[in-house]
């Protein structure tokens, strides 16, 4: 599967547009910009949401009643060499019954492929188009 976006500066905040299933949202960036989310919190969102994810394709498999699933995402932004985010804690919340399952639910969301290219990439190459 092969994903594509581009990110269109507009004043304040960057549009950000899916060739791949054509959704549309905008990212801020500065103060005036606070109504949009910024990148790291957009980064952020995307990891617990593909853990959340994952959660309720292992609950709804495994046929396990739940009615409540709430994420919660932290992290800290430090400056060690290069500025990054670091100690990302997910905490999961859910009414489902998991008694000998948690070990297995918890290898199972962590198929997450944010999570995996978190831990597995080596490179992000950066490529300027010539004028």
């Amino acid at each position: 599967m092969q994903l594509d976006l581009d990110l269109e500066l507009k004043g304040e905040e960057f549009d950000v547009r899916s060739k791949s299933s054509g959704v549309n949202f905008k990212i801020g960036f500065t103060e005036e910009s606070q109504s949009e989310p910024n990148p790291l919190e957009v980064f952020l969102s995307s990891v617990a949401s593909c853990v959340g994810v994952f959660a309720v394709k292992y609950l709804k498999g495994a046929k396990i009643d739940f009615n409540k699933l709430n994420i919660n995402v932290k992290s800290s932004l430090i400056q060690q060499g290069s500025m990054k985010l670091d100690n990302i804690v997910l905490s999961l919340d859910t009414d489902a019954e998991l008694a000998g399952r948690r070990e297995a639910f918890l290898r199972f969301i962590r198929k997450c492929p944010i999570h995996n290219t978190i831990l597995d990439t080596d490179r992000v190459e950066f490529v300027l188009k010539e004028q």
